[in-house]
């Protein structure tokens, strides 16, 4: 049978990479967010915002900006693909079909042998009035584009002399005409900033740069106090335009240096001036005049290298500047965010008094975009962290504040730095981000057969309201309103009350007719009989009927015999007798009225006969009756009785569904067994109540003891498309629920994972549309904000970024390689240390920890099964190095005893090199430096041996193990994999491949089979994590591998039959998916000489001589 391998992703690139605010319809605003795939549309409401649509792209996108439409507030979008292929989208909005269309594409490809891709600048440039763009895409190149009412109509390329452009910035002068201002590294290492002339934009022109600078900005040599490092944190160029009717001149400022500076444009008068002094430089150099033509030069060479008296300069005391924004229409004030996150703003508006003032408002994630949506409410997008969605206060909101060095001047004669106390941001809701990923595991935590995926990089996201140790009650039924709720412990029910200050408080037992004493509730439920008040307490003890809160009647059991399972929906109670009877009750009349008792079996009377097929073949008489739990709640959450039930069995672990009957319960179907007891099963309809429609979506779920949610469709009345769900390892509550935008949902809860035992939906005055969560330390009200198909449990670090990790089942830890790197200003000396950290797989508390030295950075693998081995490769980088020439192997042991975990080093060594990578194999560990060293380990020695290389065998900067078979790869020429005959022994090469394929992530496929061929699957993205699962998820399918990227992404690859891979794909962007996926090279075609250069060196010399020759 045929086989296709296909690359699927199961969680898509996270990362945010730009964004812009723009009103695509009529009726709305919208913000637009980029992701490295993906173009999301998100309509700005008063509650936040509310995902529109999304576009999926072919290609790496880069950029995404407005387009304004001409003599509309509506706009459109363009989209600026990046290398290898770059391309430009234009996309409109379609507010009927309320989704993305694809108006325009653009190919921006080149493969002249003379364009190289730009390294610093690659982004689009779009006049704010809509009519002109520019595109930087390749070094000396531009291609202009001239619009029309928001769609493109046409584009001219034009040369541009600066090669190493760091920033631009589209200028609109007052007589309609532009100018870019350029931002570049000139021939001697300076960093120079100048603008010139944009002529011929006009309809009928044909668009082009001037050779000289214009006029409109004075050329300038920034100083290098100012920028230190331009080339590794890349300045950028922002346009200050000035409002109308002020008197000072349109301006430009540099930020991203350890200075914001600030240069305006010139006004008419000095324009004129420059362009006297270019005239009369022209005649001097036309006059034949030896002399005047050198002092021409001399002139034109000094205002070159003048370093020109900025306007207005403060200075900036934090890192490297990621992302900035202006505030709205407010073209005098800026917000600004580093690297670390901290966030400020800058304002000109009191420029004449104060000169530039930098205000810092507080710490947020590492920005890569910023954008004012309005009411001082900010997008915030990150690569590196959670996208935010934030709120500036005019008054700090809390105490935090971010600290400014006090060797840091924050007052001068151009600007002011202002110290605040507090921070003025207030987070109104988050974005899920797992990018940037470093490294990954999978694993198995509860040893379940559903692995997680565990990541070192950067689902349900709850809101706390209030903490308070769970039936949410109404005083009437059909109130919408909950006035209390019921807790339960092992030992006694409370009743808890709403007071008028929106906190609850316990109600006198005495005042209440609840069960309390002895009594724990099994479940609590409000009866519809005439709207009444009427409350149901099923207790082992018995059943209580209440009113008003007042016992008005009761059932007890005979004969010992406790209520071990029960249910209760709104004119039914459901309850079972231990070792007894199933009792259907009904409310009437202020009564209980018993309308069904009999007994069920796990099989029917004519299944007993054959015991081979229902459970063991030998059991005790009590066996077959014995449930876990029932369930009688409807389908149909309008209705207020249910003629199914569903029962779940001890022994068994099956789901039996009964239609109820005046003769009793009718047996009708079941589930297949499920891997563990049911401890809670809900009929679920997750779409609308009408059968007949489209969004009719009827499930039956069950949660596990073993931590696991299994799902049905309930089809025809019939069981299909089971699935499971690992949560944690202990029992799982269900609980229907409704997420922020009304999307029926249900909570899953087990305990272990979520240190949560039970959840009930409520709504109250001061609560509306919440949920309950009982713990063992009480009660936290909160809200559902956002629903993920992939949960998602982040556990922040803090400053310590993690880069390697590793799990031990053994010990029931992760180890984890952290770098800590203070907050430190651009420019000054960066401080890095290493850090290795033992976590608890469950609750991820730091159980011990080992510090490397100072600027030490540490890599880590673990080895060992009696006893348990992390190896350390460290690396110490000194300024000036281009690669680290130093470094060092650690061996640490590690013991856990209870709860606690130490770690006792080893041994360790010296190297020569950067330890690149570190695996185990048997007997020991391989380290890969400039060579590869050995460690070999016995298990009953109380020391390993020391660290000794292979002399046969060079390194590479990516090695991994897998059965002894070492994969090697290297940056430059070579990978290589060897196989070592035995532990301690040299290694023997058995393939190597000398292409450059400068491997980032490397890992074995399949060891009882050869591969032939060689194959190529380009996803647009960084690589940095490849996993081999080891073993099949699912009979009769091959094993698959599965990668993580920088951009956030998770995905695998698998073998997909031709019978099943039926599947037509449409999106933008490329002109097909076979193209997109198809390996991409960037190089141009040689030229003659290039190829001449490298053909055989035994070619006959006279034969080079002529082929030169001919060349003129």
């Amino acid at each position: 049978m045929n086989a296709t391998r296909i690359v699927s992703t199961f969680h898509p690139p996270s990362a945010v990479v730009s964004s812009c605010k723009c009103r695509l319809s009529s009726t709305a605003e919208h913000l637009v967010v980029a992701k490295l795939n993906a173009i999301e549309v998100h309509t700005i409401e008063s509650t936040g915002l509310k995902l529109a649509c999304t576009l999926q792209i072919w290609g790496k996108v880069l950029s995404v900006k407005e387009v304004p439409i001409t003599d509309s507030a509506r706009s459109n979008v363009v989209v600026l693909l990046d290398q290898p292929e770059p391309e430009l989208l234009f996309l409109s909005f379609s507010e009927r079909e309320q989704n993305l269309k694809l108006d325009k594409q653009l190919s921006l490809s080149e493969r002249s042998p003379s364009l190289r891709p730009a390294e610093f600048f690659t982004d689009i440039l779009v006049d704010p009035s809509g009519q002109l763009g520019v595109v930087s895409c390749y070094q000396g190149k531009l291609k202009v584009l001239m619009l029309e009412n928001g769609v493109y109509v046409k584009d001219v390329d034009i040369s541009i002399p600066e090669n190493s452009i760091l920033s631009m910035a589209l200028l609109s002068l007052p007589d309609e005409t532009f100018a870019l201002a350029i931002l570049h590294v000139d021939n001697r290492r300076r960093l120079q900033l100048l603008a010139r002339d944009l002529t011929g934009t006009d309809w009928d022109g044909i668009p082009d740069l001037s050779q000289d600078p214009s006029v409109v900005l004075h050329q300038t040599i920034i100083s290098s106090e100012a920028f230190p490092y331009p080339e590794d944190d890349i300045p950028q160029l922002i346009y200050v335009p000035t409002p109308e009717g002020a008197d000072d001149n349109d301006g430009i400022l540099v930020v991203g240096g350890r200075k914001i500076i600030f240069y305006a444009l010139n006004n008419i008068q000095a324009q004129r001036k420059v362009e006297q002094k270019r005239r009369k430089s022209a005649a001097m150099r036309q006059s034949g005049n030896e002399n005047q033509i050198k002092e021409a030069i001399a002139k034109d060479k000094e205002r070159q290298d003048r370093i020109r008296q900025a306007k207005g300069t403060v200075l900036w005391p934090f890192g490297a500047v990621t992302a900035v924004s202006s505030v709205g229409d407010d073209a005098l004030k800026f917000l600004i965010g580093d690297s670390f996150g901290r966030l400020c703003l800058l304002s000109l508006a009191t420029f004449d008094e104060h000169g530039l003032v930098l205000i810092p408002l507080g710490e947020t994630s590492s920005p890569r975009t910023l954008t004012y949506i309005a009411n001082q409410v900010v997008y915030l997008g990150s690569f590196k962290g959670d996208s935010q969605l934030l709120r500036i206060h005019n008054s700090p909101v809390s105490s935090s504040s971010i600290n400014i060095s006090r060797d840091i001047p924050t007052i001068s004669t151009s600007g002011l730095v202002i110290r605040t106390e507090g921070t003025y941001l207030e987070l109104l809701s988050s974005f899920k981000n797992i990018a940037p990923i470093l490294d990954a595991v999978l694993v198995d935590l509860y040893d379940c057969g559903h692995r997680q995926v565990v990541t070192c990089s950067g689902g349900v996201d709850f809101q706390e309201l209030a903490s308070i140790a769970i039936w949410p009650v109404r005083d009437e039924y059909k109130d919408t309103l909950h006035t209390g709720i019921v807790v339960s412990t092992l030992e006694e029910t409370h009743f808890l009350r709403f007071n008028s200050f929106s906190t609850l408080v316990l109600e006198n037992s005495a005042l209440n007719g609840f069960r309390r004493r002895h009594s724990y509730a099994l479940q609590v439920g409000t009866s519809s009989y005439n709207n009444s008040s009427m409350i149901v307490q099923v207790t082992p003890r018995g059943v209580f009927l209440l009113d008003k809160f007042i016992q008005i009647d009761h059932w007890k059991p005979t004969g010992g015999a406790d209520v071990v399972a029960a249910s209760v929906n709104a004119s039914q109670v459901l309850w079972r007798l231990q070792g007894a009877s199933y009792l259907r009750f009904k409310v009437e009349n202020k009564r209980f009225v018993q309308v069904v008792q009999t007994k069920l079996y796990f099989a029917q009377m004519q299944f007993l006969r054959n015991r081979s097929q229902h459970g063991p073949d030998t059991y005790p008489p009590w066996l077959p009756t014995e449930i876990s739990c029932v369930s009688c709640i409807p389908m149909n959450e309008s209705k207020y009785f249910s003629i199914q039930v569903a029962a779940a069995f001890w022994h068994t672990n099956q789901i039996k569904i009964y239609n109820i009957a005046p003769s009793g319960f009718t047996f009708q179907y079941e589930t297949p067994q499920l891997p563990a007891t049911v401890r809670s099963i809900l009929f679920y309809n997750f779409g609308t109540t009408e059968k007949n429609g489209d969004n009719y979506k009827p499930y039956l779920l069950a949660g596990l003891a073993n931590g696991t949610v299994v799902s049905f469709v309930w089809s025809g009345n019939q069981f299909t498309e089971m699935k499971l769900v690992a949560l944690g390892s202990g029992p799982v509550e269900l609980s229907p629920n409704k997420i922020g935008d009304g999307t029926r949902a249900v909570l899953a809860v087990a305990d272990k994972t979520m240190d949560v035992s039970a959840a009930a939906l409520l709504n109250s005055d001061d609560y509306p549309s919440t949920l309950i969560l009982a713990n063992a330390n009480g009660l936290a009200i909160g809200r559902v904000k956002d629903l993920d198909k992939l949960h998602i449990q982040s556990i922040p670090l803090g400053l310590d970024n993690p880069i390697k990790i590793t799990h031990v089942p053994a010990l029931g830890v992760f180890g984890v390689v952290c770098t800590r790197t203070e907050p430190f200003r651009i420019g000054d000396a960066e401080s890095t240390r290493s850090l290795f950290k033992l976590l608890d797989e469950t609750t991820f508390k730091v159980l011990s920890e080992f510090s490397a030295k100072d600027n030490e950075t540490v890599n880590m693998d673990v080895k060992g099964e009696s006893r348990i081995f992390f190896c350390l490769g460290a690396y110490v980088y000194e300024p000036g190095e281009s690669e680290p020439t130093r470094g060092k192997l650690i061996v640490l042991e590690a013991h856990k005893s209870g709860p606690d975990a130490t770690l006792s080093p080893v041994t360790s060594a010296e190297i020569n090199g950067c330890p690149y990578s570190l695996a185990t194999t048997t007997g020991g560990l391989i380290a890969a430096a400039v060579l590869l060293y050995r460690l070999t380990i016995v298990e009953n020695e109380p020391e390993p041996s020391a660290f000794s290389p292979y002399r046969n065998c060079l390194s590479g900067t990516t090695t991994t193990i897998v059965a002894n078979v070492v994969a090697r790869g290297d940056d430059c020429l070579v990978a290589c994999d060897c196989i070592q005959s035995d532990p301690g022994s040299r290694l023997d090469i058995i393939a190597r491949d000398y292409e450059p394929l400068w491997p980032l992530a490397v890992e074995t496929y399949m060891l009882d089979r050869c591969s032939i061929a060689t194959a190529f699957y380009h996803i647009g993205d960084l690589v940095s994590k490849l996993h081999y699962p080891q073993r099949r998820q699912y009979p009769g399918s091959e094993p698959t591998h599965l990668f993580c990227t920088s951009s956030g992404r998770i995905g695998v690859i698998v073998d997909v039959t031709d019978e099943r891979l039926a599947a037509h794909l449409r999106t933008s962007g490329g002109v097909s998916h076979a193209r997109y996926r198809a390996p991409k090279n960037t190089r141009p075609r040689p030229t003659f000489l290039e190829l001449l250069l490298t053909s055989d060196p035994e070619c006959d010399t006279r034969k080079v001589l002529e082929a030169l020759q001919n060349m003129h």
